[in-house]
């Protein structure tokens, strides 16, 4: 009689999902991009497939035959034990690394397990940004790759190139006291962008339940970009609608954000006269610790 596996995680809702499955030697297992394929191995039948419609991002895989809770006191080196026959998969959830051995930079540019920061300098103040990589490293990876101009994009910048830092020169074409100030659009009207798109990325963990958090803008489900915006206010209502890659810093930060929140608007909450994001820098690792000590 087959063994069972539990697996457990977060849906998009924050909801704990689990699923049963059969022993390991009856199957195997796929950790592509998008998420987790469980597969028999003797038919090749798909059990089940975790990814991005359960808002979950796995940053590692571990696959583990033995003693799982002495392995968990131990650490990685209890793997090179003897296979004991407690077939164990932990999986790792995102912002749920169980081990450290490691720093995990990812092929594809996230920037997992990193300290990143970023500083928009404005023409109203410099605006310090923490941002979160293990929470949503494509988000951030997307906004890094922007903002050093190393990431493609087929849409013209603020000064009409196709190449270089994206964000560089571009306004903050919507601005309203009491909630946010957004920015990231080339165009200034609100509906520009760098010309493709990408998926949301939920965690329970972090919502929009204090202010100063940064988000991306979106035209529904899946349809980041380039435009973000940085809240002046809690805003329940956005949990799980947009994606929170970041929170600002200091309290410095915080009053340059309230200043361009409180800027007069014209019609469609635009600033009657122009804030600017004059360039955008990115600290990574040793110079972000640096920056924030």
């Amino acid at each position: 009689m087959l063994g069972e596996l539990v697996f457990r995680g977060i849906d998009s809702a924050g909801r704990r999902s689990r699923a049963r499955l059969p022993s390991a030697a009856h199957r195997k297992h796929a950790a592509p991009d998008c998420g987790l394929t469980c597969l028999l191995r003797e038919a090749s039948v798909r059990l089940r497939h975790l990814g991005p419609s359960h808002g979950i991002h796995l940053v590692h895989l571990v696959c583990f035959e033995g003693q799982g809770r002495s392995a968990s006191r131990t650490g990685l080196s209890r793997c090179r034990n003897t296979l004991a026959n407690s077939p164990i998969l932990p999986l790792n959830w995102h912002f749920r690394r169980r081990w450290h051995d490691v720093r995990v930079t990812e092929s594809n540019g996230s920037l997992v397990g990193a300290t990143v920061t970023a500083t928009l300098h404005t023409s109203q103040g410099d605006i310090r940004l923490n941002l979160f990589p293990d929470y949503a490293p494509k988000t951030v990876a997307n906004f890094v790759g922007l903002a050093q101009g190393t990431k493609e994009y087929t849409k013209p910048n603020a000064k009409g190139e196709s190449s270089g830092p994206f964000y560089d020169g571009m306004i903050f074409h919507r601005v309203i006291d009491g909630f946010m100030i957004q920015t990231g659009d080339p165009t200034g009207t609100g509906r520009g962008g760098p010309g493709y798109s990408f998926g949301d990325e939920f965690h329970p963990e972090i919502q929009f339940s204090r202010p100063y958090m940064l988000g991306m803008a979106n035209a529904g489900a899946n349809t980041n970009g380039s435009q973000f915006f940085i809240t002046v206010s809690p805003q329940t209502r956005l949990n799980f609608q947009h994606t929170i890659f970041g929170e600002v810093a200091d309290q410095e930060s915080r009053n340059v954000v309230d200043t361009i929140a409180h800027v007069p608007t014209g019609p469609g909450d635009k600033p009657l006269d122009d804030v600017v994001v004059e360039r955008v820098i990115v600290h990574v690792g040793d110079s972000a610790a640096a920056e924030e000590a």
